[in-house]
């Protein structure tokens, strides 16, 4: 009688969920709302009707602040984010405290930061774009202007072995109306955890138990999503690899 759509339950795709986006928020580097609406109608049936092992949720944050915790709550991400340099405008700047500006850049997470005679610098490539320093000085610094995604598989909150964030898939992706790349992602990975998957077994959980590699040797290799340094927590401890099927005879 109110004309709502149905909402997904069960082993289906569960109702997305976005931020606001390029409507209320300055830092959005993505149309989160034109995303949201394109993907809900795409997937639209596998929204009403339950078909895989187990659910399915679709977050998508504008920019790394990440307001609808899609990093940690979400079996498919997608933060908005920016590959080039943040945007620094000197003279703006100086008009904040020196003893602040001297605070963040102590408190960087990654360091990539230094301030010295006045000038403020930052060191893009060890930069996570976690947007600590543009929330502080939001006058003198923005994001730069190469706007894209990154993409995150895998989170959950809780489950039988814990809570997941995220692992990064795609350090960054063009987000651009059709969407084709990023649907022919998603549909990609559903098909293989559609397969494989148990019973009531997340994605995240699917991808921890056959390992990550295993993942992207089968999954990455087919979309064509190629391993990068981004995608390892840590270094491999363990000497023994065991090879890939077909690589010795």
């Amino acid at each position: 009688k109110l004309h709502y759509d149905f909402g997904g339950s069960g082993g289906d795709v569960r109702t997305l969920a976005a931020c606001g986006g390029p409507a209320i928020c300055e830092y959005s580097n993505i149309d989160t709302l034109d995303l949201y609406q394109v993907l809900t109608m795409r997937f639209i049936e596998d929204i009403h009707r339950p078909r895989f092992p187990y659910k399915w949720k679709i977050k998508i944050s504008g920019c790394p602040n990440d307001c609808v915790a899609a990093t940690a709550r979400s079996d498919f991400a997608v933060i908005g984010n920016f590959r080039d340099a943040i945007k620094i405008d000197q003279d703006i700047l100086k008009e904040y405290p020196e003893e602040k500006i001297l605070k963040v850049v102590n408190k960087c997470p990654t360091s990539c930061m230094s301030y010295e005679n006045g000038k403020l610098d930052i060191d893009m490539g060890n930069c996570t774009r976690c947007m600590y320093c543009i929330n502080e000085f939001p006058k003198a610094l923005r994001p730069g202007d190469d706007k894209g995604a990154t993409i995150l598989i895998g989170a959950r909150a809780r489950g039988r072995i814990g809570a997941f964030l995220g692992w990064t898939l795609i350090p960054f992706i063009k987000v651009e109306a059709p969407y084709t790349r990023l649907i022919e992602i998603i549909v990609g990975i559903q098909d293989w955890w559609d397969e494989i998957g148990n019973p009531k077994e997340r994605v995240g959980e699917a991808i921890y138990r056959i390992g990550f590699g295993k993942f992207l040797f089968e999954v990455g290799k087919k979309l064509g999503i190629d391993p990068v340094p981004q995608m390892i927590t840590r270094p491999r401890a363990n000497p023994f690899w065991f090879y890939w099927p077909g690589e010795v005879e």
